[in-house]
């Protein structure tokens, strides 16, 4: 028999806590399904980190030269005050 109610929780030292009480008895089979962690998450971003483990280091500096020619000085100025000789 399946049952269509679901609980939310975390795992925490190897475990899953849930989040609230349930009134599922002790010894109770439960299916423990991850979810997708949040684009942006501390979790999502490791997941992509690992992902990334395969990546020579010849890569990674083509990368950082593309992104250091594309820099440009910061400004600075004020967008609310008005430009001398204006």
């Amino acid at each position: 028999m399946k049952n269509k109610t679901s609980y939310r929780g975390h795992v925490e030292d190897g475990g899953v806590v849930l989040h609230e009480r349930t009134s599922l008895p002790d010894g109770t089979e439960v299916l423990v399904v991850p979810l997708d962690p949040a684009p942006g998450s501390p979790a999502a971003v490791l997941a992509a980190v690992k992902r990334l483990r395969g990546i020579k280091s010849e890569d990674v500096d083509d990368l950082m030269s593309f992104v250091k020619e594309g820099r440009h000085p910061a400004n600075y100025r004020d967008p609310l005050r008005p430009r001398r000789g204006r």
